[in-house]
């Protein structure tokens, strides 16, 4: 279907005039050969502008990062371009567009795919869907000559040709072949190469079999490049409905779990878990493509209410309209695990202000994955609480390896020693993830897994986590180490830097102005200490936030309970948080394989009982007659037992 681009400049200056305004900021950059690759859709973002006085460097690297080099060469400053002659109608911006691309041509020859440079295979690969999308913004102007088109062409069949040639096992498990491939799909459209557009759709079938886990979620551990994946694949699905290619049911069936996963673990303030290699996007604009694309309503519940700013570009005013008619309607689910990928979700509703834990101990994944199995993330209110630290270089060195470890996640460690060793952009130990299934009951919901990475290498310890909430706000996180020797164990907390820690003994109070909620921690001997971090919203960027750092020691089977709760300041309410101990039912002797945490709230009292070892034996804590590794009590009555 036609798109009037004119027609789509109106609607975005209507519904959009920031991301107008900003594009056209960029677009003007771009004319006077400066660059500062900041926004949403730049894979690497850059904080520094860089600016050519004469002749671009189309391999300059900024600050040594090759970073750089590669979002320079991806050339998705054309597509900017093009819109912003259409919100504007002025013609220096098509005028640029010719003389960038043209020198591009003219100073690039073709390279190793292989290597640092403009032709390395990712990079074709997107420059690909780039150019054939920013193309389109030249018909039917004087702009678009036949000497232009001829030169374009060519290099497009140059493209083709590389995307043709660089396959093999590397790129089948990799984000890597299916952005070239997707690449060579909208290059093989544009050029009418059958035979390409038949391979491009295989590899793709393939690939989205292999790198996709049972649970639909993308297999190197990242919610950024499960993401960009989505996002190709979606684009695939999108060209070939607007020129009538079938794709395979199979492909097509993956695509829609990818959505659903983008769906599963998006937070209340619309943004993308942190986990592995990611940014803190927002998302709505995939779901909102997905929704149309794959005429999927239930989708749009997570997206927006018109189609966002560059996705009003890729549709007509028809489309568009057919999406506005779609009924936002809310997933009956809350709760989620996946299971392959480790992922928990637990969310008390779907509206912007509602709490919401992300757990992840799964697969290691691919070099976007990081150290973060039994980590999880903690929004209550619709606010961030606890986060994970993000990525912010691809840099080897100091902060790559500390923000990728396990000192930069919500997790524990056991000698001070990081349980997987990295090694460039891959570990050389791993640590096997165990995931337990969840437990609900009497609004209790139980999650929890383990790991190996101390199984073998440091004394043979199994750590464990389970994470338990009880109704919403209130959640207790039981961290039990299993060893025959003496360790000194440590747990950290690293909390949104929108807010600020107090820490008194061994409770943390965090507030944001918005949200307030307080960490207690206990275990035998525990100390805890606030401690600087690094919390990186996304690429080459970072800012400080307070970190929690606890440690106590432990000989034999150890264990620690941290309980959690808040929410909404205006309506925060304190409670009254301790331990007990646990005593044997017969002898009321103590027992150290099982304790009590007593939770008095303004409504009822909590008492939670917990055991590190199976006992064949009843235990009693405050007074009540336990059974079983967690069981839950609301003012004396059970309301949740885990055996």
């Amino acid at each position: 279907m036609k798109r009037d681009f004119g027609e789509i400049a109106e609607f975005c200056k209507t519904h959009w005039p920031k991301e107008s305004q900003t594009v056209l900021h960029f677009a003007d950059a771009v004319c006077e050969n400066r660059f500062l690759f900041d926004r949403p859709l730049d894979l690497e973002r850059t904080r520094e502008e860089v600016a050519f006085p004469g002749e671009i460097d189309w391999y300059y690297k900024l600050n040594g990062d090759r970073e750089f080099l590669f979002q320079l060469n991806r050339h998705y400053f054309l597509i900017s371009l093009g819109q912003a002659h259409y919100l504007t109608g002025d013609p220096k911006y098509l005028h640029h567009f010719v003389r960038l691309i043209t020198d591009w041509i003219r100073r690039v020859p073709v390279d190793d795919p292989g290597g640092d440079n403009p032709w390395r295979s990712l990079e074709v690969g997107l420059r690909g869907e780039y150019w054939t999308r920013a193309m389109e913004y030249l018909d039917g102007t004087p702009f678009d000559t036949l000497e232009l088109r001829e030169k374009y062409r060519a290099s497009l069949a140059e493209h083709a040709d590389i995307l043709r040639r660089t396959h093999g096992a590397r790129y089948k498990m990799s984000n890597w072949g299916v952005i070239q491939d997707s690449g060579l799909f909208a290059i093989s459209v544009a050029l009418g190469y059958e035979s390409d557009m038949q391979l491009a759709i295989e590899r793709l079938t393939e690939q989205s079999e292999l790198q996709l886990m049972a649970d639909g979620v993308h297999w190197e551990q990242s919610a950024t490049y499960h993401a960009e994946v989505f996002s190709c694949f979606l684009n695939v699905a999108r060209i070939a409905g607007e020129h009538g290619i079938t794709l395979p049911e199979k492909l097509l069936r993956n695509i829609n779990r990818m959505a659903d996963v983008n769906q599963m673990w998006v937070k209340p303030n619309h943004r993308q878990p942190l986990f592995g290699d990611s940014d803190d996007n927002d998302i709505r604009d995939l779901l909102s493509r997905a929704a149309l694309v794959l005429g999927r309503p239930e989708l749009k519940c997570s997206a927006y209410p018109v189609l966002d700013f560059e996705s009003a570009w890729l549709f007509s005013a028809q489309e568009r309209e057919r999406y506005e008619k779609m009924e936002a309607v809310p997933p009956a689910y809350t709760d989620v695990m996946l299971a392959d990928s480790g992922t928990y979700i637990l969310r008390s509703g779907w509206a912007e202000d509602d709490d919401y834990l992300c757990m992840h101990n799964g697969y290691t994944g691919g070099g976007h994955a990081h150290a973060d199995k039994l980590h999880f993330d903690l929004m209550l209110g619709g606010r961030d609480v606890l986060v994970d630290s993000g990525r912010y270089t691809y840099v080897p060195g100091k902060i790559r390896s500390a923000i990728k470890g396990a000192r930069g996640h919500n997790t524990t460690l056991v000698g001070g020693r990081e349980f997987m060793k990295i090694h460039g952009w891959g570990y050389l130990t791993h640590a096997p993830a165990i995931q337990y299934p969840v437990f609900q009951g009497g609004d209790c919901t139980l999650i929890g897994g383990a790991h190996l990475g101390y199984f073998k290498t440091f004394g043979t310890v199994f750590a464990e986590r389970r994470i338990l909430r009880i109704q919403t706000g209130l959640y207790l996180i039981f961290d039990t180490f299993r060893s025959r020797i003496r360790h000194r164990y440590e747990q950290y907390f690293h909390f949104s830097p929108d807010g600020r820690v107090a820490l008194s003994g061994n409770t943390a109070t965090y507030t944001d102005g918005a949200v307030t909620a307080k960490a207690h921690f206990f275990a035998r001997g525990l100390t805890a200490r606030k401690i600087p971090s690094e919390y990186s919203p996304c690429y080459n960027s970072k800012v400080p936030n307070d970190a929690v750092q606890t440690r106590f020691w432990g000989l034999g089977n150890t264990h620690a309970v941290t309980a959690i709760y808040g929410g909404q300041t205006d309506r925060f309410r304190e409670f009254s948080v301790c331990p007990v101990k646990a005593v044997d039912a017969d002898s009321g002797r103590s027992i150290h394989h099982a304790q009590g945490i007593v939770i008095q709230t303004p409504e009822c009292e909590y008492t939670v009982c917990t055991a590190y070892e199976e006992r064949t034996r009843p235990y009693v804590c405050n007074g009540i007659t336990a059974t079983g590794t967690v069981t839950v009590f609301r003012d004396g009555e059970r309301i949740f037992t885990k055996w």
